[in-house]
């Protein structure tokens, strides 16, 4: 390779590296990876299995229902539940339950009574204890169901508020509000549940959330709780056993304080006290030391859509029905995670958007995000990432190598290379994340740096090519064919008539539709144009996103080009008006529509590249219908189908068939003269049968579809 060549590569290449590292800074790129670029990973890796250790214990919409339809005499309530009510003296009528909020104490003293029974290792409340009147008469069994277990962890409520400090703004601050004192002092323990919200989904969770008095978050409170017997063995198998407590919370905290100053010590756990330890214990001891030792902030590793931790409904637990009972063994042994968690409701109340957000729109709910944590610590399944400095370097090492692929050799040879080298980073960073768990960047490489490597590449070949076609051919043959000349057909001025349409507030409605829905109305549009151009002869020359613009006048001559137009125009409205009708009878909003209309000199013919040409046509004609059609902005914004403005001299041009409504003198970009515009009204007294016909068969071509509407329901807690 000679040398000026072989520089302008490297120099080539090092440009990309450079964009690649500069689009994937913390502050311009890194947002768009973990918001897409991990969603991809996860739809790729598709769901798997969650850990055993952890369940859900659900109240949902049903289970509410079902209390609600409970018998009005608590003696005929089903079983565990009527007996567990007779213990308490009774329960306060639960015609009034709708969520957790009006849920009486004694039913959750009811729910912990028997995950007691069963044998769960571990009850953590992802729920709400804070003081209510209303419910006081079922907090004393509460907190005696919470102390025979042994075992429950309760919840801090965390509170986000406006801190005002004198002669500065308001700072938000973080507080947390404690549960019922007695259920504090009968739980083993008690935590918060925060998630950071740094994007559209929820991708990382604390450990320890430093910003709260007391940091321990829910999922290392239920590890440490699970942890607790293997910490009591070790620490008495020391020379210096820790002393107990008689409160179950003051126990807990002497045992991990003294394994967290063993970790700092001497790292923890020795390979003489792992040997002495069951597999079962050294497994819960390990992941509370990396808990200790690793980041308070980590990514989630998530095991699948909503319901893929095992999740079993309260009211099959209290009230069990048939096959809806929960077997005998599911909970021993079981770190049991009770919240609030719907399971088929899009948008539910105390639920977040995710990777394995369901078609439905159905997000995972707090509670399941929490068993979700649980299990990535337990089995140290947390997402690795890699540092800054590092991802950075391999972006940049990638972009670097895929550009000097696309340069080095034949188009073709480095065509195929790019290609190649980049779907094996590809396969590497999917494999990575699927076996080793590992987030490598994905969309930075995938999506800009192997296009650009390509299109740099096919670049510099180009100008090769066209350096050398220069030498061997005629230059202006050469500079005709690069610039996509064409011999076969020169173009031609013609008078035509132009005719450019855009939907109002298309980009707010396609917003708010799916992709398939936007995808039906764009095509149905598109679909009523093209018909009504063509039925008057007018040649539909391109999209532009969701504008059409059509022409008469040529390839063939057209004497009544200005009025074909206009018939057009007044085709599309009436059809429109139609189908806003049928819009109107399914819910939906009507749809609008500029048109604007200008006749004049253009240059026609074929336009394009070698071997891939389209008829089209150029001018400032063109460029003027734009700006009419943008001016019903001004002079008719309220136009309830569509609004039509044509020039002057389509106007004159249309004849005596048309009503016109004059608009006015109006300046319009990029021209230093005020064009005259008309508003289009219909057709004047006497118009043609012929012309109303050709409308009501454009208006009859179309065929109705079913509209698909989506509902949603929120959710209280």
């Amino acid at each position: 390779m000679p040398f000026r060549r072989g520089l302008r590569v490297i120099v080539i290449a090092t440009l990309v590296a450079a964009t690649g590292t500069l689009l994937s800074l913390p502050k311009i790129g890194f947002g768009l990876e973990e918001e897409r670029g991990l969603s991809w990973l996860f739809q790729l890796r598709g769901p798997r299995a969650a850990p055993p250790e952890a369940v859900l214990v659900r109240f949902d919409r049903d289970a509410f229902a079902r209390l609600r339809n409970l018998p009005e005499n608590p003696a005929e309530w089903p079983q565990p539940l009527a007996d567990c009510a007779a213990r308490q003296g009774g329960i306060p009528p639960l015609s009034g339950v709708t969520g957790l909020d009006r849920l009486p104490r004694g039913v959750l003293a009811c729910l912990v009574e028997e995950l007691t029974k069963r044998g769960a290792a571990v009850v953590a409340f992802d729920v709400s204890f804070r003081r209510d009147p209303g419910r006081e008469a079922g907090v004393p069994a509460l907190a005696t169901a919470i102390r025979a277990h042994g075992g429950v962890v309760v919840l801090n409520f965390a509170l986000r508020q406006l801190a005002q400090v004198s002669g500065q703004p308001s700072t938000q601050a973080d507080s947390l509000e404690g549960p019922h004192p007695l259920l504090a002092q009968a739980a083993i323990g008690t935590a918060s549940w925060t998630l950071p919200r740094g994007s559209s989904q929820i991708h990382q969770f604390w450990t320890f959330n430093a910003a709260l008095p007391a940091s321990t978050q829910l999922p290392v409170r239920a590890l440490e709780v699970l942890s607790l017997p293997a910490l009591i063995r070790l620490a008495q198998s020391t020379e210096e056993p820790v002393p107990l407590s008689p409160r179950p919370a003051e126990v807990l905290s002497r045992f991990t304080d003294w394994f967290r100053a063993q970790i700092a010590a001497d790292g923890g756990l020795t390979h003489a006290e792992l040997a002495a330890l069951s597999p079962a214990d050294a497994a819960t001891l390990l992941a509370l030391r990396r808990v200790y030792r690793g980041s308070q902030v980590r990514y989630i590793n998530f095991y699948g859509p909503p319901g893929t931790v095992q999740s079993y409904s309260a009211a099959d637990l209290l009230m069990p029905e048939g096959n809806d009972a929960v077997p005998v063994a599911a909970l021993r042994g079981r770190v049991v995670f009770v919240g609030y968690q719907e399971l088929d409701i899009p948008q539910a109340q105390d639920s977040f958007p995710t990777a394995f957000r369901s078609l439905e729109g159905v997000d995972l709910a707090g509670v399941e995000i929490a068993a979700t944590a649980f299990g990535n610590l337990l089995h140290d399944e947390s997402l690795r990432v890699l540092p800054e400095w590092a991802r950075l370097l391999l972006v940049g090492a990638l972009g670097f190598a895929l550009a000097l692929a696309s340069c080095l050799g034949t188009v073709w040879r480095g065509l195929v290379l790019t290609l190649a080298l980049g779907a094996a980073y590809v396969w590497t960073a999917a494999a990575s994340f699927v076996v080793a768990n590992l987030w490598l960047p994905f969309v930075v490489p995938a999506l800009v740096l192997v296009p650009l490597a390509i299109g740099i590449g096919q670049a510099v070949h180009y100008f090769g090519a066209a350096r050398w076609l220069g030498v061997y051919t005629p230059r202006q043959v050469s500079r005709r064919l690069l610039e996509g000349g064409d011999f076969a057909r020169s173009a031609q001025m013609r008078e035509v008539t132009v005719m450019l349409t855009d939907i109002v507030g298309f980009t707010a409605m396609a917003e708010q539709s799916s992709p398939d829905e936007v995808t039906a109305f764009v095509n149905r549009h598109f679909t009523m144009l093209d018909r009504c151009v063509e039925a008057e002869g007018g040649t539909l020359a391109q999209f532009i996103g969701d504008s059409v613009m059509s022409f008469w006048g040529a390839p063939d001559p057209q004497p009544d080009h200005a009025a074909r137009a206009c018939r057009a125009a007044l085709a599309i409205a009436a059809v429109l008006a139609a189908e806003n009708r049928r819009r109107a009878g399914e819910g939906h909003e009507p749809v609008r529509m500029r048109i604007g209309i200008n006749t004049g000199m253009v240059t026609a013919g074929n336009v394009g590249a070698p071997g891939r040409s389209n008829y089209g046509i150029v001018g400032d004609t063109v460029n003027t219908t734009q700006r009419i059609e943008q001016l019903a902005k001004v002079i008719c914004p309220d136009e309830p189908t569509a609004a039509i403005l044509v020039s002057a001299r389509t106007r004159k041009l249309a004849g005596p068939s048309f009503s016109f409504r004059e608009a006015g003198a109006h300046q319009v970009r990029d021209r230093s003269q005020t064009v005259m515009i008309y508003q289009l009204e219909g057709h004047a007294a006497g118009a043609s049968a012929s012309s109303a016909a050709d409308r009501s068969k454009a208006r009859n071509t179309l065929a109705s579809r079913p509209q698909h509407q989506a509902t949603s329901e929120g959710r209280s807690a």
